[in-house]
């Protein structure tokens, strides 16, 4: 048995026919509710290595070259979580680098929603405004896609899945994944976009987490 981050795992039976090790989870001990092999679906889902970086409140990105997987879990229910990531009329509010978001039409489960982010490049200060066009799924997820921007592409999907217990009931613990490609321009440094990118996306996970924790305190 290996224990990492607070997270017991032990080593699955076909480990050294794999030239990467494989690692299942055991069990794992939140606050409120104990999460074991056999009910933890979502987590299960991660591969070895994603789950040994997974720790509640605390967002993980993986991918390089614009396209991204970030993850993190969430102290909350669904509803909550729901609410929080769907309040784009308040995004400039908790977003870190945003100033400015509404929406500015609507149709059935349909949203055009436009934002501005400021970002400070060593001595520069640069403003981007970008209309996305969102599909939700309610209380499961949303698409969206770049209508305008000043980017060559981006794309990507917010999903949240319940982490239940042992007995299969929900947990007060959520898993939110945001998958997002992001191009920039043939004018824009690559490295220095895709840096950026990645830590704002980390930065708004955490967001995420920390205004869904406000507003539960709030009531």
């Amino acid at each position: 048995m290996v224990t990492l981050n607070g997270i017991n795992w032990v080593e699955a039976a076909d480990a050294e026919r794999s030239p990467v090790p494989v690692l299942q989870q055991q069990a794992i001990q939140f606050p409120s509710s104990r999460l074991t092999q056999a009910a933890n679906q979502p987590v299960l889902k991660l591969s070895s290595i994603d789950r040994l970086g997974l720790k509640p409140g605390q967002a993980v990105v993986t991918g390089n070259n614009g396209k991204y997987t970030a993850r993190i879990l969430i102290q909350g229910t669904v509803a909550q979580v729901w609410s929080v990531l769907t309040d784009y009329d308040n995004y400039e509010n908790f977003m870190p680098n945003m100033t400015a978001s509404k929406v500015v039409s609507t149709k059935g489960n349909q949203y055009v929603v436009e934002q501005v982010d400021r970002y400070r490049i060593l001595l520069f200060t640069t403003t981007a405004r970008t209309r996305l066009s969102i599909t939700e799924t309610p209380q499961e997820s949303y698409s969206f896609q770049m209508m305008e921007g000043k980017l060559q592409k981006l794309q990507g999907r917010w999903s949240l899945q319940p982490i239940v217990d042992a007995k299969g009931s929900t947990t007060n613990h959520v898993l939110v994944t945001a998958t997002i490609e992001a191009q920039p321009l043939p004018s824009t440094p690559k490295d220095i976009f895709f840096n950026l990118f990645q830590n704002t996306l980390r930065d708004r996970l955490q967001a995420v987490n920390t205004e869904v924790r406000n507003r539960s305190r709030r009531g």
